[in-house]
């Protein structure tokens, strides 16, 4: 069963959303930073999506500054998406999203 995410492009005067069905959300790993009477969570995640031709408009891509909304908690999206091929196809399978988010 697809879970429903967002891809959330940041613009230089507003913000754009784009919804999508993900193929999978693949929870990661949560490191926690306690220092100086602080704690900071810091949650790392990844996000396999379906080719961004069948659900980007031509010309919007991914980077660094955007986010995505998973499961009610907004991510940024941590380096460049990762294309993979699927191994039924042979052609584009879609492309890995890792997330970041941190709270404290």
């Amino acid at each position: 069963m697809a879970e429903q995410v967002t891809f959330i492009k940041v613009g230089d005067t507003s913000d754009t959303m784009y919804p999508v069905e993900a193929i999978a959300v693949v929870p990661g790993t949560s490191h926690e930073n306690v220092e100086r009477s602080q704690t900071t969570m810091t949650v790392v995640m990844s996000v396999l999506l379906p080719p961004a031709a069948q659900w980007l408009p031509p010309g919007v891509t991914m980077t660094e500054r955007d986010y995505m909304l998973v499961r009610g908690k907004e991510y940024q999206i941590e380096g460049r998406p990762i294309e993979w091929v699927s191994p039924f196809a042979g052609g584009p399978g879609g492309f890995e999203v890792l997330l970041k988010a941190a709270t404290g």
